[in-house]
């Protein structure tokens, strides 16, 4: 009678423990072990620009964590400003608990992009993201291109100002930059 007692305890704890462990997964990473993105030897924040990508006379503050997430385990963004002002670049980088946050994430934004700003196709093409997409448009602020890519549970978001200082095609030298940065981080 002790014996069935002890172990009916024991199986109760076990299936406690591994019901607080899965939740715990799903809360805080919003995936269960098998689904969940591996753990990797870099963050968000080792994914920062090189100040030699923009215009000599760019204020460029760092790569820095979000405080809103919005469903990614982290996130980083930076803003580089040049021309007083005038021409400005948002980078912002995000990673999920899983590549299927990660796809959903990517198809809103682009979703957002093209509702909002029209689409303008430029020619480039990503070597390495699962999903990308890259336009140009017009905003109340001028003349701007997107890239989007999603590289496996990260998505990378870049917009810029094109205009005397940035052209179209060094924002493709950027997004090449991106697009290698984050490929060599990955497969590292």
């Amino acid at each position: 009678m002790n014996r069935k007692r002890l172990f009916a305890g024991l199986l109760i704890t076990i299936l406690a423990l591994t019901s607080c462990t899965i939740i715990y997964q799903l809360l805080l990473n919003g995936c269960i072990f098998w689904n969940c993105a591996p753990d990797r030897s870099f963050s968000v924040l080792d994914l920062d620009l090189p100040d030699s990508l923009f215009p000599e006379s760019a204020e460029i503050l760092p790569l820095s964590t979000l405080s809103e997430l919005d469903g990614a385990i982290e996130a980083g963004a930076n803003t580089v400003y040049w021309n007083e002002y005038q021409g400005r670049s948002v980078y912002d980088v995000r990673r999920y608990g899983t590549e299927k946050s990660a796809s959903d994430f990517y198809i809103r934004e682009v979703k957002n992009i093209v509702a909002r700003y029209g689409e303008i196709p430029i020619d480039y093409t990503s070597q390495n993201a699962d999903e990308y997409f890259t336009t140009c448009g017009y905003s109340d602020t001028g003349h701007r291109c997107w890239f989007v890519g999603r590289y496996q549970e990260f998505v990378i978001v870049f917009v810029v100002s094109i205009n005397g200082e940035m052209s179209v095609d060094r924002f493709k030298e950027i997004v090449k930059y991106i697009d290698k940065q984050i490929s060599d981080n990955l497969a590292g």
